[in-house]
C-alpha cells in the first residue's frame, strides 16, 4: 500500500503544478511560469546533489550512488529536455482543452508509453491485464471528450 501511495501522490503533484502553472502563465506568461519551474527546480536539485555528496542519503539506495561508472552519454541531456516541454506543455494544454481532458489523454499516453518501455527496455511482458487497462483508461479520453 505504501509503494502505491509515491506515484499517487506524484500524480496529484502534476495536476497541481500544471494548473498553478496556467495561473502564472494568465498573468505572467508561460514563458516566465517555465523560466520560474527551471529555477526552482535547479536549486532544489543543487541542494539535494550537494546533500548526496555528504552521503547525508545514505540509507536511500537510489541517492547513494556517487561515483561516475562510464562516460557523459548524450541521451543523458534527454530527460531535462523532455522535463521541458511537460511544464510548458501540459498547462498549455489545459489553457486549451481543460485539466480533465488534459490529463485523461496524458495518463492514456503514460500508459501506453510504460507497456512498451516495460517490455522494451526491462524485459517486462505485456500482459492482457496490462493492455486492458491501456484501453480502459484509453476509452476514458473519448468519455472526457463528449462533455
Amino acid at each position: 500500500m505504501m509503494k502505491i501511495l509515491l506515484p499517487f501522490t506524484l500524480g496529484l503533484f502534476a495536476v497541481l503544478q500544471a494548473g498553478l502553472n496556467r495561473k502564472i502563465a494568465g498573468t505572467w506568461g508561460l514563458s516566465r511560469a517555465v523560466l520560474i519551474n527551471g529555477a526552482i527546480l535547479f536549486s532544489i536539485a543543487m541542494v539535494l546533489f550537494l546533500l548526496a555528496l555528504s552521503n547525508r542519503f545514505s540509507a536511500i539506495e537510489v541517492f547513494h550512488k556517487n561515483t561516475l561508472d562510464g562516460p557523459f552519454q548524450y541521451w543523458f541531456l534527454l530527460p531535462g529536455v523532455l522535463g521541458f516541454f511537460l511544464v510548458l506543455g501540459i498547462p498549455w494544454s489545459i489553457s486549451l482543452i481543460g485539466s480533465t481532458t488534459t490529463f485523461v489523454t496524458f495518463v492514456a499516453a503514460q500508459l501506453v508509453a510504460s507497456l512498451i518501455w516495460d517490455a522494451v527496455s526491462d524485459g517486462l511482458p505485456i500482459t492482457f491485464q496490462k493492455v486492458v487497462a491501456v484501453v480502459l483508461v484509453s476509452s476514458g479520453v473519448w468519455l472526457a471528450r463528449q462533455s
